[in-house]
């Protein structure tokens, strides 16, 4: 039985790592393995500094494992899937993006790279959403209550400016009164 961190990975996304470790974990049941997964609660309070994986397994995957890292030349296990990992990260990074994405930020509002706005011609659309006096508004959308704006009021130095601007009542609007300030 092997460990590995994949801290590194984690700091950039941890849904990215999750869905990693998801393929890993379905690619060894589709050969017959399995991988002894974390808690869920655990995962999450683990992933803040470190993953551990426990893999568990035997036959043709143990032997592809090992094919893999005499090839590459490794010493331990956690290199090799550090390695397959960042190889699966350069296949698909474009599908593991998130969404939305904060691109710029000012007193007078932000920038959201909307990668489901993508086309031929280019990999999403940066949307802009205002800082009004009364009220935070998407200027793609024409909206106070899209998705872009939500994005926005969740980013803590979105929170931070509204809240030198004093613009909580516009965050409680958007996200109904369940919305702590």
């Amino acid at each position: 039985m092997s460990s590995f961190s994949v801290t590194p990975l984690a700091d950039k996304s941890v849904e990215d790592v999750k869905r990693a470790v998801n393929e890993l974990c379905a690619f060894a049941e589709s050969i017959g393995g399995d991988i002894a997964r974390l808690g869920e609660a655990r995962a999450r309070a683990v992933m803040a500094d470190e993953l551990r994986i426990y893999l568990r397994d035997e036959g043709e995957i143990v032997r592809r494992f090992l094919r893999i890292k005499e090839h590459m030349g490794l010493k331990n296990d956690t290199e090799v899937v550090r390695f397959l990992i960042n190889d699966y990260w350069d296949r698909n990074k474009d599908m593991l993006q998130p969404a939305l994405e904060h691109f710029n930020l000012s007193e007078k509002g932000v920038c959201i790279l909307d990668r489901t706005l993508a086309d031929k011609n280019s990999r999403g659309r940066i949307v802009d959403v205002h800082f009004k006096p009364d009220m935070v508004w998407c200027e793609y959308c024409q909206s106070a209550a899209c998705e872009h704006v939500k994005f926005a009021l969740d980013l803590p130095e979105v929170q931070e400016i509204m809240r030198r601007k004093s613009l909580e009542k516009a965050s409680r609007e958007v996200e109904g009164p369940s919305r702590s300030a």
